[in-house]
């Protein structure tokens, strides 16, 4: 009977005496857990969700420089640092989703529920989020659009039309959630497509121009765990595995401040990091997971008006028929982590660093383009000495923003048939 009970009114078996915590912010609403969905082959397309729109909004974000410019610094010897950020993500996400799943809020409305209280968090967070006002990505994607274009490495001359296509794309990138019932929807179905387009691209370029051994030294550089940069490497190799070296030596080998700055940018930016992990929990409550279906999500500004978002959570009483459906919720989240998410970081890890690795030789971080300082100094010097040949490499000015796309544009441009790429 008390089963049945349970299975027809789960709100009869309440315990009378249960209370949620009190915080520093109002209480929480009361609602049961809705029903999770069924986990099965005919119904993975429920399972698509806040993992996806991760992905989408990391792939060609800082881990598509610094992964790549590793690598043709490096070789693959240090991927194992993009395996320790991402493993240790993955549980910071699935704590900030849990979260989401319990009470429908995001994880920053957590925060503001703890001590020392919301006005303190706003102003931390607001300052920690500075930099993310800054568009980057809008920045990058423009200097690309430019390259393309003008066919250059861009510099001073192209300066005003990399801000013109930045502030383009940036303006771009607000059109499509303006639109559509409420704006997650119009946001994973963009990076969905933009997920696979850009990860299928990458791996059949990846299958088709890059070697063998390049495949493996960069796959077996996730498990090369304590490889890193030192001048006391040994000699023809700019890496040394740091728990060998203390074995051996009885200390740790030396490591330049100007490789702890790469390395440093290299583990932030490996799997997104930072406070973007942290908006895992909007995702959540915007998908309609957990009791983020009895809260609502954000609508879009056109067609989105009849939905509505709580201000506050609501949580669910751990009666059996919640815990059971808290179980199942749950485990869409573990999948969603382990087998969309992490999967998705390792592949968008890995194809630009294999790239970047197999053409490293042919491009040398140079430009087959002499810079435009280079051709103001063959012009003036013409008169009393013969112009440096067009073909013949000079090093770009400030290289290290563009050298992964230099890198892989001169490769590709020149194919497995390059003698570079030929030996061995």
């Amino acid at each position: 009977m008390a089963a049945e009970a349970v299975a027809i009114s789960p709100t009869l078996m309440r315990p009378a005496s249960w209370r949620p915590p009190k915080t520093c912010l109002p209480p929480w609403e009361n609602a049961d857990l809705p029903a999770p969905p069924v986990i099965s082959w005919k119904s993975w397309r429920s399972l698509l969700g806040p993992g996806i729109v991760m992905m989408g909004v990391q792939i060609g974000g800082g881990e598509w420089l610094f992964g790549p410019e590793i690598t043709a610094r490096y070789g693959g010897g240090l991927m194992w640092l993009a395996t320790m950020a991402i493993v240790l993500q993955v549980f910071y996400n699935l704590e900030v989703g849990r979260y989401a799943l319990y009470c429908g809020e995001p994880i920053f409305t957590g925060f503001l529920r703890t001590r020392p209280g919301p006005h303190f968090w706003t102003a931390f967070f607001i300052l920690l989020s500075l930099g993310a006002m800054v568009p980057g990505l809008a920045f990058h994607a423009a200097a690309i659009i430019v390259a393309l274009i003008y066919d250059i490495v861009p510099n001073d001359e192209t300066r005003h039309a990399v801000m013109l296509v930045a502030f383009g794309c940036t303006t771009a990138a607000f059109l499509p959630v303006l639109f559509g019932k409420k704006i997650y929807d119009t946001l994973q179905a963009v990076m969905t497509v933009k997920v696979f387009f850009v990860l299928l691209f990458c791996l059949a370029v990846s299958c088709t121009l890059v070697e063998l051994r390049t495949w493996v030294e960069v796959l077996a550089g996730f498990l090369r765990f304590g490889t890193v940069p030192s001048p006391e490497a040994p000699p023809g190799s700019l890496t040394v595995n740091a728990l060998a070296f203390r074995a051996t030596e009885g200390r740790f080998p030396a490591v330049g401040l100007a490789e702890i700055g790469v390395i440093g940018a290299f583990i932030g930016f490996a799997g997104g990091g930072g406070l973007g992990n942290s908006l895992y929990g909007n995702y959540v409550r915007d998908k309609g997971w957990g009791n983020g279906a009895n809260v609502g999500a954000i609508p879009s500004a056109f067609g989105g008006q009849a939905i509505s978002l709580s201000h506050l959570g609501k949580v669910f009483q751990p009666v059996a028929a919640n815990l059971a459906r808290w179980r199942g919720w749950w485990r869409v989240i573990l999948i969603d982590q382990a087998f969309i998410w992490a999967p998705g970081c390792f592949v968008g890890m890995a194809l630009p660093a294999l790239l970047s690795m197999q053409f490293v030789s042919a491009a040398a971080l140079q430009d087959a383009r002499p810079t435009s300082t280079a051709r103001a100094s063959q012009t003036s010097a013409s008169d009393q000495a013969a112009p440096v040949e067009p073909s013949k490499p000079v090093a770009v000015r400030n290289n290290f923003q563009w050298s992964a796309g230099i890198v892989t544009a001169a490769g590709m441009r020149r194919g497995v048939k390059h003698p570079a790429l030929a030996k061995g």
